[in-house]
């Protein structure tokens, strides 16, 4: 009998291996393009063209093989497949404008959403099929590369969050489109002209600017139409097939919900268990849940898998003149989905977050506009309570959440008091042993303003709060 442990085979280990190793090259492979080009600059290479074409070439396939090796399921291939033709296809449309085209824009959003890696193929892929119709040859793969590149630079740039808001989006996808601009300048100053000397390579990159520029102005164009409101459906679509690349997710909020050995009444861990998968699920499709929190029961819907607030109020017959807060998992989602948010708001939400206080602010660019008041306001709120929390971890997004009764009725402070018309209509979890539920509402804030306006007095006096103002 060999030493080799059971349950592992010889070709599945030699598969993970080899993707370790590709995706430790892939940093590596973005920096030896430009160091090649460097390179044949520097030492004037006659066949400079060729090299430098052969390590981009090189470069795209590590990232190509990398997504290869990692065994993507159909699922996690179609949407970069899909974004790579949208692509291609604008490409093609808008050829008869020079440098005026959406593929930064849409590999922008590809990283943006799906991850570096994504953002990468869809560059590649958008560059190998229109140039089908442009036709082919050693600008591809440099082609290739470049829209790579600006895919995955900007996987990277969200991961650390700096594409949440639009100006910096903007910034980005003017800068792209010099970079695009730089390689290809580059590889054709390099490659063909003779003798390379800097006024030659000046004048070269200097005449090419203005359409680099253009280029950048169109993505910025493209941005502006497209991003919001694509990257708001495409999170849905990511969050509702788990899409998330390895790694993306992990950049996430990592934090854990503990939850109680046993339930109120003697109900098992495993019974809660299986009713927050069941909640989870009846989220994901878009549905309407009820659950504890640490004021009253709440009605929820989470906000990246319903189309809008609309069901909510309509179980509540409540006026849809008046908003719906969203809970949140974490104080950072203040920022994530709040816009100008002062620094007296953060520390309102470091002294009292979980808890119950709802800080309304302006609502920043991901927030979708049926979920935002007439003002273009949002109101946030991170309970503190084990079972909402663990709901919003599991579901992975906020939920917009009204108190789970009808308007004019009295806001229900354990199971007993849930409305049974609405219990028929909706999943309901069920109170923990160790819930929280206070029945006093929470203390709401407008944020908006120079100074932070009392909407309603709740569970946080007011004597509370003065001193953080």
């Amino acid at each position: 009998m060999s030493g080799q442990p059971l349950g592992i085979d010889s070709p599945s280990r030699s598969r993970a291996l080899v993707s370790r190793v590709l995706a430790a090259l892939e940093i590596p492979a973005l920096i030896a393009v430009p160091a090649a080009l460097g390179l044949c600059a520097y030492v004037q290479m006659e066949q400079a063209a060729l090299f430098t074409m052969v390590v981009a070439i090189a470069a795209v396939g590590v990232f190509l093989a990398g997504f290869e090796t990692s065994r993507p399921a159909l699922r996690q291939i179609m949407p970069a497949v899909v974004l790579g033709a949208i692509a291609a296809a604008g490409r093609v449309l808008f050829a008869p404008v020079p440098d005026f085209k959406p593929v930064s824009a849409v590999c922008i959003l590809a990283g943006a959403v799906f991850g570096r890696r994504s953002g990468f193929l869809v560059g590649a892929l958008a560059a190998l099929v229109s140039n089908f119709f442009f036709g082919q040859g050693p600008w591809t793969p440099w082609q290739m590369y470049a829209w790579g590149l600006v895919g995955y630079l900007a996987g990277m740039l969200a991961d650390r969050g700096w594409l949440d808001r639009m100006p910096a989006v903007c910034v980005y996808g003017f800068l792209s489109g010099l970079l695009y601009g730089l390689l290809l300048n580059g590889w054709y100053i390099v490659g063909f002209v003779h003798p390379l000397t800097w006024p030659a390579a000046l004048f070269a990159f200097g005449a090419a600017l203005p359409l680099d520029a253009l280029h950048g102005a169109a993505t910025v164009a493209f941005l502006l139409a497209l991003y919001a409101p694509w990257r708001r459906k495409l999170e849905r679509i990511k969050r509702k097939h788990a899409l998330a690349e390895s790694g993306q997710a992990a950049c996430k909020r990592t934090r854990a919900t503990m939850l109680p050995d046993r339930l109120e009444g003697g109900a098992s861990m495993e019974a809660h268990e299986n009713a927050l998968h069941k909640a989870v699920a009846s989220l994901r499709r878009g549905e309407a849940v009820m659950f504890p929190t640490d004021t009253v029961y709440g009605l929820g819907a989470a906000v990246d898998f319903a189309e809008g607030p609309g069901m909510l109020y309509d179980l509540k017959e409540r006026d849809r003149g008046k908003p719906i807060a969203w809970l949140v998992g974490d104080p950072d989602d203040l920022d994530r989905y709040g816009e100008d948010v002062s620094a007296s708001v953060r520390a309102l939400a470091r002294r009292f977050w979980p808890g119950p206080l709802t800080l309304v602010v302006k609502a920043a660019e991901r927030v979708p506009d049926s979920f935002r008041s007439a003002a273009g306001t949002i109101g946030l709120r991170m309970p503190d309570d084990a079972t909402a929390l663990a709901l919003i971890e599991a579901v992975g997004c906020p939920l917009a959440t009204t108190s789970a009764n009808r308007s004019g009725n009295r806001a229900p402070r354990s199971f007993d008091e849930l409305d049974p018309a609405l219990v028929e209509r909706v999943f309901v979890v069920a109170d923990l042993g160790d819930s929280k539920t206070s029945g006093l509402a929470s203390t709401v804030l407008d944020c908006t303003g120079d100074a932070p306006l009392v909407v309603r007095q709740g569970a946080i006096a007011l004597e509370d709060i003065r001193p953080l103002l």
